[in-house]
């Protein structure tokens, strides 16, 4: 799995990626971000349109997919 550090708003890769794809999906399953991203080892997630309340972040870096809980409380 891709080693990386998430918060709310950012995601530190330990290597750079070449393509991830980030998914944000809600308590229902659906998708309500998406973003796809190259050549990166950081990223800033804008997350501020998003309701309080818990998602499922599933990053797919490289081939390698993992998911993350998110909570968003403002």
């Amino acid at each position: 799995f891709p080693s990386h550090d998430m918060t709310p708003e950012y995601l530190n890769f330990e290597n750079t990626v070449n393509e991830a794809v980030i998914r944000i999906s809600d308590i229902q399953g659906r998708i309500v971000i998406s973003q796809n991203l190259s050549n990166v080892n950081f990223h800033k997630m804008d997350v501020s349109q998003l309701a309080n309340g818990l998602y499922t972040v599933t990053i797919n870096a490289d081939g390698k997919i993992t998911t993350e809980k998110l909570s968003v409380l403002k």
